[in-house]
């Protein structure tokens, strides 16, 4: 069974499947929720770096969100920040634990998480470098061994995945991304290419290397590397017009502005959850479509492709 899987995962939710198909209006399945603002990392591809104002999410916010989500099937604590170094992180856990819960983090602090790390379903922790060096220099600070040790003492208590982000530097260390998640006791090291990298070049060479039999859970999306790869040369394509997959996953920042989706935060608000409810927010969204502003490989990206599909009439569709 593969933890990330974000081609087939909406087959399971087949009545807002359903809904989508008819083109009506859906609550999400899943919210990112940003209760942070701040970080204690400096990693220089980091997509969010604008988002770093130091914002902690209020508690009375957050309880009222915990509230109105009320129909959702889980909530992703993430970023914007780290998550675990808000100083009521564990509070928020327990109370958010009516929900199932994920966590993607880098790791560097687990002070705040362990007591209440059994609550999650999973725990993403983002490594993303193979030695202290690198991890210094892409991180901006001397914590490797830390995190190491952190995902270790971590995945004793829950599923943990140990993620990298690979790219030209990289890339031919991918055996040494497995043993060190063979190291930690990591559930399975999930490889993904970064966004921001100047050339594809290597993405045919990475995915050779990829394709290896490693005896250990390896995950990596081969269609998310090809994008990138066809992006880079030019001909690449999305597929499609309307973002439907910010339907199911939008995303709630620290100061309680809604986000279109994660990947829109400070772009496209919806509304502010101190003036309103997320009922009345999500009750007056509109389509969204994409825009030049959408990024490649996005967050909703496969699931659009799938909804793309599902949406549109197939010729010969009735006989399966």
């Amino acid at each position: 069974m593969k933890p990330i899987d974000p081609y087939n995962k909406i087959l399971r939710h087949g009545e807002a499947l359903a809904k989508i198909q008819r083109g009506e209006r859906v609550w999400p399945v899943n919210v990112e929720l940003d209760i942070s603002n701040a970080c204690n990392l400096r990693c220089s591809w980091c997509a969010f770096a604008y988002m770093h104002n130091g914002i902690f999410m209020e508690p009375a916010i957050f309880s009222r969100i915990m509230e109105e989500l009320d129909g959702i099937k889980s909530i992703t604590f993430t970023g914007g920040g780290e998550p675990t170094i808000h100083p009521d992180f564990a509070q928020m856990v327990q109370e958010a634990s009516r929900y199932k819960l994920g966590l993607y983090t880098n790791g560097v602090s687990i002070k705040n998480l362990l007591p209440v790390a059994h609550l999650f379903e999973w725990i993403y922790v983002s490594l993303d470098e193979v030695d202290k060096e690198s991890y210094r220099r892409s991180k901006g600070a001397s914590a490797f061994d830390t995190v190491l040790r952190n995902t270790r003492q971590l995945a004793q208590e829950v599923l943990v995945g140990l993620g990298f982000l690979v790219h030209e530097k990289n890339y031919e260390y991918i055996d040494k991304m497995v043993e060190l998640g063979k190291k930690v006791d990591a559930d399975y090291v999930h490889v993904h290419p970064i966004v921001a990298d100047v050339s594809y070049h290597w993405i045919p060479d990475a995915l050779e290397i990829l394709e290896y039999d490693w005896g250990y859970p390896l995950f990596y999306s081969e269609k998310r590397f090809w994008d990138l790869y066809y992006y880079w040369v030019g001909s690449w394509s999305r597929g499609y017009s309307i973002c439907r997959g910010s339907e199911l996953v939008p995303c709630i920042g620290a100061d309680g502005t809604v986000w279109v989706c994660p990947n829109m935060r400070g772009k496209r608000p919806l509304g502010n959850l101190q003036e309103e409810t997320f009922a009345e927010i999500w009750a007056r969204r509109e389509v969204q479509k994409v825009g030049p502003d959408c990024r490649i490989a996005c967050r909703n990206h496969a699931l659009n492709t799938v909804l793309e599909y599902a949406c549109t009439p197939q010729l010969h569709e009735d006989f399966v």
